[in-house]
């Protein structure tokens, strides 16, 4: 696994699927290519990234025996929750998915709460090192790759504010609709996924 930021916000993930024998790749923005696909910045982008930023700074520091994760509505372990048992084309894209539709990010991560969904459970989110150990993950940001837990420790910071940001970006769409985008005047469509 390899995740590169810039600006500290993911716009490249690279997931090589022992299943398939190869390499998926997303990247941020634009549209998809042979063998590349794409995404957009948000929440559950963010919760993602977080996850296994986490995990390689725990790894590095203390161990992976406490959950990466864990909160309730409007966390990145909720937010993540959804997103594994909700079409979530962007994982499904990055970590692909079993004939019967089995999310196989559930191969890396264990979620201790399957009562999820109740907008006030407690979910916690448990990395299973055994299928994709940490010395695998590698964490970029602006070209450098990140190796030290205090490097490691910074980004995961910026991410958390970049989740709440995103999260109470898109809680304002949704509560005050369909609204017109600042950006040329474009009409942002809000679709009641959790994707971000």
């Amino acid at each position: 696994m390899e995740l590169y930021f810039e600006n500290n916000a993911l716009e490249e993930a690279r997931y090589f699927s022992p299943f398939e024998k190869k390499v998926r790749i997303c990247r941020r923005g634009g549209f998809a290519t042979y063998g590349v696909s794409p995404f957009r910045w948000c929440a559950t982008v963010a919760a993602v990234s977080l996850t296994f930023v986490k995990a390689k700074y725990l790894f590095l520091t203390s161990s992976l025996t406490e959950p990466i994760l864990e909160g309730q509505a409007g966390t990145p372990a909720h937010t993540l929750g959804l997103a594994i048992y909700r079409p979530s084309l962007w994982i499904w894209d990055l970590f692909g998915i079993t004939a019967d539709g089995r999310n196989l990010l559930l191969n890396i991560l264990h979620i201790s709460n399957n009562r999820f969904r109740k907008r006030k459970a407690f979910v916690k989110i448990f990395y299973r090192g055994n299928f994709l150990p940490p010395t695998q993950i590698r964490i970029f940001n602006n070209g450098v790759e990140l190796s030290r837990p205090s490097e490691l420790l910074d980004l995961i910071s910026v991410l958390d504010r970049e989740f709440s940001s995103l999260l109470g970006a898109r809680a304002k769409l949704l509560k005050g609709g369909n609204k017109t985008s600042p950006i040329k005047g474009s009409q942002v469509i809000v679709a009641e996924s959790f994707e971000g």
